[in-house]
């Protein structure tokens, strides 16, 4: 099994490129499988510090954390921008993550000729 977990890291890592978002679910394995968004990572928030870098070693990287409530993702931010990560944002629990995905991809559809990522406070006119 942990031949897998090498394998789709190492696929993780040729799509991590510059300019790229990554989403980091910091709950446990079981809460994963209960639900996540789609294309997001599970990497519980007590081993992102030593896991990270098999996902991505550019640390302009855009790595948005979503948990349960929000906690966890605040230590996983903290700890990553202890690494050196500049581009970490901590969306809060699941919820607020689908919400701030939705924003997102509305955003990168936007018609108007504006390509503008904003975020939930920000109102997106197109």
């Amino acid at each position: 099994m942990k031949w897998l977990w090498g394998v789709v890291l190492l696929l993780l890592v040729h799509e991590a490129g510059a300019g790229e978002r990554i989403w980091l679910d910091v709950r446990s394995a079981e809460e994963f499988a209960a639900g996540h968004l789609p294309g997001a990572v599970n990497v519980p928030y007590l081993e992102v510090g030593t896991r990270i870098r098999q996902i991505t070693q550019d640390p302009d990287t855009d790595i948005r954390l979503y948990c349960a409530v929000g906690g966890r993702a605040q230590v996983a931010k903290v700890w990553l921008q202890s690494l050196g990560y500049r581009n970490v944002t901590n969306e809060g629990s699941l919820e607020d993550a689908r919400k701030q995905l939705a924003v997102l991809a509305a955003a990168t559809e936007c018609t108007d000729g504006h390509n503008k990522e904003t975020s939930l406070e920000e109102e997106k006119s197109c």
